[in-house]
């Protein structure tokens, strides 16, 4: 092989694996900055181990297929649709789950994309929002206002809020979580 047809597969191999590269952070980009946005509750994982190195992991109500009024027996790893809708108070409240993206929502309502896990001793359904970057500065913070909301007794006043941006695909990514009523990003 000539020396420029080396140089020209080199080139190419490079190319590819630079566009790999910028796909992994581009489907979150294009989410974030093309989605709608969605608050909803964080609900207590495992008070114990809320950090796992430098990342929190979150729970949400409607990871629990049950958190729906009516849902289907579901099998491990089917693709399903959260329906969420907004109440007249602005939060959004679980409404159904679909096998498939459902067209035409109004604008009070939103579909999330998830995957079905039947790993676990129960079932669980994952956003690819269940677990949240915390810097090293803020860990303490972090750990000490989820850790909180899963003590026994009464919740806190101010609950913890993931804010998050679903695109008309369902694909969901978290801007920020509101923890012990401030702000990380």
């Amino acid at each position: 092989m000539s020396d420029r047809k080396v140089m020209l597969l080199f080139a190419l191999a490079v190319a590819l694996q630079v566009l790999i590269l910028a796909g992994i952070p581009a489907q979150r980009i294009w989410v974030l900055s093309t989605g709608r946005t969605l608050e909803m509750e964080i609900v207590p994982v495992d008070p114990y181990n809320v950090l796992s190195g430098y990342y929190a992991s979150l729970g949400y109500s409607i990871s629990d297929p049950a958190s729906f009024p009516s849902h289907e027996a579901l099998e491990d790893g089917d693709t399903v649709y959260a329906v969420m809708e907004r109440d007249a108070d602005g939060s959004w409240r679980p409404l159904e789950i679909m096998e498939e993206l459902p067209r035409g929502l109004t604008p009070d309502r939103i579909a999330l994309k998830g995957s079905v896990d039947k790993s676990s001793w129960r079932t669980r359904i994952h956003y690819g929002i269940e677990t949240f970057y915390v810097p090293e500065t803020d860990r303490q913070g972090v750990e000490q206002g989820l850790r909180s909301r899963g003590e026994e007794g009464s919740p806190p006043a101010d609950p913890s809020i993931a804010i998050i941006k679903v695109d008309a695909h369902g694909r969901a990514a978290i801007v920020s979580i509101r923890v012990a009523g401030r702000v990380y990003e």
